[in-house]
């Protein structure tokens, strides 16, 4: 067939022989240990999504519910809540609102971590102290747009602007 071909090649030269050999297991090689690459980062972030959760972990997952119940007509100018953080803030700082609830939504509420917020709508106020274990229910006067807590048998006194 093809008699130009040297039969001997591998013989005569070692290192070629070598080096050889060696191409064609790192091509062979290469596929089985790219996946025993990913297989080991798949399996590491397996674990580490099946750690045990901590108290502290639960405590910061916990949240409470916040209820918002309108009563008198409508008026659009009580209607809208805003939730936001009460918190320092600096001069010139904005506020981050953290839930708008609006009367035609299906479910008026929202859900938030325990901390110190305050609920208010164009003409009033309220501070509200979240423990992240409690639902609250806030009934919104549409009429002067007070806003009352109605878990609290003393409401607090809302800050009128």
């Amino acid at each position: 067939m093809i008699n130009n071909i040297d039969k001997n090649f591998f013989s005569k030269n070692y290192k070629v022989k070598l080096y050889s050999i060696l191409l064609a297991g790192a091509m062979v090689a290469t596929p089985f240990m790219a996946k025993g690459i990913v297989d080991k980062h798949i399996d590491n972030q397996a674990n580490h999504n099946n750690e045990i959760v901590t108290e502290q972990q639960l405590e910061q997952e916990k949240k409470s519910r916040i209820d918002i119940d309108y009563e008198g007509e409508y008026s659009r100018q009580n209607s809208v809540i805003i939730i936001y953080e009460n918190k320092e803030r600096k001069a010139g700082e904005g506020i981050e609102a953290l839930s708008i609830i609006t009367p035609n939504s299906d479910d008026p509420h929202c859900e938030l971590p325990a901390g110190s917020y305050t609920v208010a709508n164009y003409t009033d106020t309220y501070d509200i102290e979240l423990d992240g274990e409690t639902d609250y229910t806030l009934i919104v006067n549409y009429q002067d747009g007070s806003i009352i807590n109605s878990n609290e048998k003393e409401n607090k006194p809302s800050r009128t602007r």
